[in-house]
């Protein structure tokens, strides 16, 4: 995929996180039982002994991950730094982290606080926030904001299905890779969507939605193709809602709405297991595959799961 569609498709996803950031937060609460399978794997290793339990979670949501861990276990140091794109989604994270330190706590009434606080005697579990794009900034040449060889689990849940073209999914993982401590774990979660009858339907309809749509471009988004640029299946170029020419797609990529909302789509790509299996191999030399299984959903198979060991 070249760099002018990876960016279109890239402002495609932050224009759908912006318009449903509260809602698509309401629906993201609850954990996910693959995490505590990670945890589990974590514990296991190297990073065992890790006090506290330095935490890189990169494109964090509305810190769900870190509400799972303070809530599922509480009595683990934990130092979390969460990086994420989206300000509305992390300040509904910190704000339910803090709501529920406050419950647990019952603190005097008066004033509030960025961070959320253990109560006394708990361990002190500590979770930062960081604003920053990270596939803007890996595309732009740059490198993480955070030191190399630094934390004990890297996380990367519920990302990498928004990330376009294989080269930019490499550059992702390559720097997750290198903000791991040797002997630390990476874990990935890569959405199988088109397995599921439901999601399958949807992503359907909103394929044929783009790409029946011939709205005029008005106000392309950086990088739309130009006219008679072949698209996806080497149809007809065909433009999508806003104005903007829909790029060039690969196998494996496709549209979704939100709660019947296709006004706003979004880009999602299914992973097949050589494509997951193509990654652990691009960072080998670096770390090795400890564990790849499935979970999550009424199926218990709604994500597949990658686990790395560094090196």
């Amino acid at each position: 995929m070249d760099e002018a569609s990876i960016r279109t498709l890239i402002e495609l996803n932050r224009r759908f996180y912006e318009r449903h950031a509260s809602s698509f937060s309401a629906t993201r609460e609850n954990g996910w039982p693959g995490w505590r399978k990670v945890m589990e794997l974590a514990h296991g290793s190297g990073v065992r002994n890790a006090r506290p339990l330095r935490i890189l979670d990169a494109a964090c949501g509305n810190l769900r991950f870190e509400r799972f861990l303070v809530r599922e276990q509480p009595g683990i140091p934990l130092d979390a730094l969460c990086i994420d794109s989206n300000e509305e989604l992390m300040r509904a994270g910190a704000q339910a982290l803090e709501g529920n330190a406050r419950e647990r706590a019952h603190p005097p009434a008066g004033g509030t606080h960025r961070k959320a606080r253990p109560p006394e005697g708990d361990t002190q579990q500590r979770v930062r926030t960081l604003d920053l794009d990270i596939l803007e900034t890996l595309l732009a040449g740059g490198k993480l904001p955070v030191p190399n060889s630094s934390f004990d689990l890297v996380a990367c849940f519920g990302f990498l299905h928004h990330v376009p073209g294989e080269g930019p999914r490499r550059t992702l993982l390559r720097a997750l890779v290198r903000t791991t401590r040797p002997g630390g774990i990476i874990a990935l979660s890569f959405w199988q969507f088109m397995n599921d009858e439901r999601l399958q339907a949807k992503v359907i309809r909103a394929d044929a939605q783009a790409a029946a749509m011939r709205a005029p471009v008005s106000t392309p988004l950086p990088g739309t193709p130009a006219p008679g640029t072949a698209t996806h299946l080497d149809a007809p170029p065909t433009p999508f809602h806003e104005g903007v020419t829909m790029p060039a797609l690969e196998p494996g990529d496709h549209y979704l709405g939100w709660q019947g909302d296709t006004q706003v789509l979004r880009y999602c790509h299914h992973f097949s297991e050589e494509e997951i299996g193509a990654l652990a191999r691009a960072v080998a030399p670096e770390a090795r595959e400890v564990a790849r299984f499935s979970a999550d959903g009424k199926t218990g198979a709604l994500n597949r799961y990658l686990v790395l060991e560094k090196r």
